[in-house]
């Protein structure tokens, strides 16, 4: 669960970063072949979808976590009653 968290909170640093680089500098151009002043692919950047980026990492990981913890425990079961 703190791995995913962890990976979670890295990612959405990284695409910050990327998507404030992509608005000053223009990184991805939509096409090559067109000369125009401003041809660099539009971006928009919005709390909303880094709240739900991470609601959803936050959501997969807890029930990931939660079939793990749940088969941990039927493995010990099984070794429980063998003994």
């Amino acid at each position: 669960m703190m791995i995913s968290l962890i990976g979670c909170a890295v990612g959405i640093l990284l695409g910050y970063a990327v998507c404030i680089l992509q608005q000053y500098y223009g990184l991805v151009k939509v096409n090559a072949n067109i000369a125009v002043a401003n041809n660099a692919y539009p971006i928009d950047i919005r709390s909303g979808d880094f709240v739900l980026v991470f609601v959803t990492v936050l959501a997969i990981s807890l029930l990931a976590s939660a079939i793990s913890a749940r088969l941990s425990i039927k493995g010990l079961d099984d070794i429980k009653q063998d003994l």
